[in-house]
């Protein structure tokens, strides 16, 4: 297993919720300069939405994929109207997530029970590429929070639901 030690080193923290610090492009671009090509291929396989096992996949994403199927199936029961039911960690994350708010804050929280879990999967390993993908991971999170924006949605919705989004708001 390869270390990278300057590259993490280099890297700016992630915390949940702040702007991205570096945008995905920029940080594929760094660690194409240090990374060996089967994990730079591997770090790139790395997506917050992918599902089903992929031979490039390292353990750390593995277990991604794993715990955030569940989530998404708890999700799904959730928001058919069903009781939530599966693993008892999971299941009560989401439930305290999902208990009060807006959609938007649903979203929000949501979020955070996955950063959650990226943040318990990074301290197991340290200047490798199954941290490096976790850090990715998170920066995925964060360009998805960051792309919630009030009055585009609001718009969304008036399309949506038929309804003229200028007169609706006055």
């Amino acid at each position: 297993m390869n270390s990278y030690y300057y590259l993490v080193a280099s890297l700016p923290h992630l915390e949940f919720k702040d702007a991205p610090p570096i945008k995905k492009e920029v940080f594929k671009e760094e660690c194409r300069k240090w990374l060996s090509p089967r994990d730079l291929e591997t770090l790139r396989s790395a997506k917050i939405s992918a599902s089903g096992k992929d031979a490039l996949d390292t353990k750390v994403v593995l277990d991604w994929k794993t715990f955030d199927s569940e989530l998404r199936r708890l999700l799904s029961e959730e928001r058919a109207g069903n009781k939530i039911t599966g693993s008892d960690s999971i299941s009560s994350a989401l439930e305290a997530a999902l208990s009060e708010g807006t959609p938007l804050q649903k979203e929000i929280k949501y979020e955070k029970v996955r950063w959650d879990f990226l943040d318990a999967a990074s301290k197991q390993h340290f200047f490798d590429i199954n941290w490096l993908s976790v850090y990715f991971l998170k920066l995925q999170i964060l360009d998805r929070l960051a792309a919630f924006d009030k009055d585009k949605g609001e718009k969304v919705f008036y399309n949506l639901c038929e309804v003229n989004y200028e007169e609706a708001i006055g």
